[in-house]
């Protein structure tokens, strides 16, 4: 495979596996309504595709989360989203399934400096709230 293809072909898998649902906003250098644009921005938060977390870190402040969804992002190819349980801020990937959350685990226990695990999200943190990320 070419160099130049490399970089995409890390985000195959993460495409096929139905991680998370984007929708990107279309440029059509027209003006946008205030209305609509706040739909565009609310549109380019994560969708959830599954019913199962990995669950990368767990941090006193949104600011060092963040910093776990950069590693994320740079390390696995995938995009976490961050989620407040209590008074922590937990970095958590949302995924299809247990087996594609496992598939993950293993590749997530090489980089973390947390050691992360797989959670059934419709059973853990009843009063969890999703965090919405910028950068």
């Amino acid at each position: 495979m070419s160099r130049r293809f490399a970089p995409c072909a890390a985000l195959i898998p993460t495409a096929l596996a139905g991680l998370l649902s984007w929708h990107a906003p279309v440029a059509t250098g027209q003006p946008i309504a205030l209305a609509e644009k706040h739909q565009r921005v609310a549109q380019l938060v994560p969708q959830v595709a599954g019913d199962w977390g990995l669950v990368l870190g767990a941090d006193e402040t949104v600011e060092k989360a963040m910093n776990e969804v950069r590693s994320a992002r740079r390390t696995l190819a995938i995009e976490p989203a961050i989620f407040k349980c209590g008074s922590w801020f937990r970095t958590i990937v949302l995924l299809k399934d247990k087996n594609t959350a496992l598939l993950y685990l293993s590749r997530a226990r090489r980089f973390s400096r947390y050691k992360p695990y797989v959670v059934d999200m419709r059973s853990w943190c009843p009063s969890k709230q999703l965090v919405p990320t910028k950068g």
